[in-house]
């Protein structure tokens, strides 16, 4: 118990270090206070040489819509918002994933540093690789944003995430009309939140619609990074013996869901033409 309230305490100083270094603090008021810049201070003149101070209005601190989620209350319940949840990119496509821990059972995690998109480096690295085989370019050239955009209790119910998804899909719309949005990749545990377990595994690499108001956004849903890092991972424990039965198992698997998602990307590049 002492070992999860440190980690969580960790985890509010670094969220409020980030905030503070990038003037990011809103100031919050009572119910029935008044709003600091509406007060007006009236001076006694203590002599007629003395002029009454001019009074000036500050104005109220402005937070940047890149990160709302800090702010936002449409979900109860929250940890803490993802810090930079939106990564802005060169290409009309926007990548949709989640970084936080949704699984029962786990432990509530959160990225070590705001300059990753996915958990880690490794993932970074095998999302780079699959876009660049694809696309030819950097996957940094794409825009990504974490949905939901908030850091949950993992072990809550299924009716609490689908809520949290239609509540955070107010800003996944904003982004798309703001950046102009052409396409979405909606990757791993994103979609499972959306759509459930089942209806997403059936939706893996199939073209669908994200409707935005009276227009409809091409879609395709894909493994995770983390999903093709673990495959990765598991090869390599048998590594030593590669003429073993474990080991040909093991890698004839990653190797098929790689050249799947290859696959299912470059009939998606074909029909966005990016």
């Amino acid at each position: 118990m002492k070992k999860l309230a440190i980690e969580k305490y960790s985890d509010i100083l670094g969220d409020l270090k980030y905030l503070l270094i990038n003037d990011l603090v809103p100031i919050y008021r009572l119910q029935n206070e008044e709003y600091p810049e509406k007060i007006q201070f009236f001076w006694r003149k203590q002599s007629p040489k003395i002029a009454s101070p001019e009074l000036k209005v500050v104005p109220k601190p402005s937070v940047f819509s890149i990160e709302k989620n800090f702010v936002c209350k449409l979900c109860k319940n929250k940890l803490s918002g993802i810090r930079s949840f939106i990564k802005k990119g060169n290409k009309p496509v926007l990548v949709l994933h989640y970084s936080g821990e949704y699984r029962k059972g786990r432990k509530a995690i959160s990225k070590t540093s705001s300059e990753l998109i996915f958990r880690t480096e490794e993932e970074n690295d095998v999302f780079n690789r699959m876009i660049q085989k694809v696309f030819g370019f950097s996957f940094r050239e794409f825009f990504y944003q974490e949905y939901p955009a908030c850091n949950f209790n993992p072990n809550e119910t299924d009716t609490n995430w689908e809520e949290r998804m239609i509540n955070c899909e107010e800003y996944v719309k904003e982004t798309i009309t703001k950046e102009n949005i052409q396409a979405i990749l909606m990757v791993g545990a994103s979609a499972v939140l959306k759509y459930g377990k089942e209806r997403a595994h059936e939706l893996i690499g199939k073209t669908t619609d994200f409707e935005v108001e009276n227009s409809k956004i091409p879609m395709i849903v894909l493994r995770s990074p983390e999903a093709v890092l673990s495959l990765e991972k598991k090869s390599k424990t048998f590594e030593k013996n590669k003429n073993s039965d474990d080991y040909k198992k093991a890698k004839n698997e990653e190797n098929s869901i790689k050249k799947q998602i290859i696959e299912e990307l470059a009939r998606f590049k074909s029909i966005i033409r990016i």
